[in-house]
This record gives C-alpha cells, structure tokens and sequence, in this order.
C-alpha cells in the first residue's frame, strides 16, 4: 500500500471505530454496573462502554484511546 494522506484519513477512521471487547458469562458476574481501565502513570481513569447480550456482559475498550503514546492503561476495574 503507497502511503497517502488519503489512506491516513481512512485508517484513522477504521481505527477511531475500533473496539477490543471482553465478554463476561452471566455465571460469573450476574450483574456489571461499570468498567474502566486506569493508567495508574498518569492518573487517569477512561470508562468502558458496558451491554448486555444474551447471558454475556460485553465490556468494549476504545483501541485508539488504548494506543496513544503516553497512555498506559494496566488494569481493568469492573464493579458491580
């Protein structure tokens, strides 16, 4: 692929829309009130979004927030 700004733009667009997901049997957690990853270098705090489908909680983490230089998320808090 020759490298464009056009191609740039639509990378950055697939990326934007980009989602890593984890799933959460029902069985093991009946019920997730939130999820958020944290970045303990930098104090920061970003919440997932959290849905229910079927007998599965679906917890998706925002790819393009996750590989920002700088960013260092290490631990994914979930509460019920």
């Amino acid at each position: 692929m020759i490298r464009t700004a056009a191609n740039g733009k639509k990378i950055k667009a697939l990326l934007s829309r980009a989602k890593w997901s984890f799933v959460v049997n029902k069985s093991v957690m009946k019920k997730i009130k939130k999820a958020v990853i944290v970045d303990t270098e930098n104090n920061k705090e970003l919440e997932c979004k959290v849905r229910k489908e079927g007998k599965n909680h679906i917890i998706e983490l925002p790819v393009v927030e996750l590989l920002q230089d700088g960013n260092s998320y290490t631990k994914l808090i979930i509460s019920k």
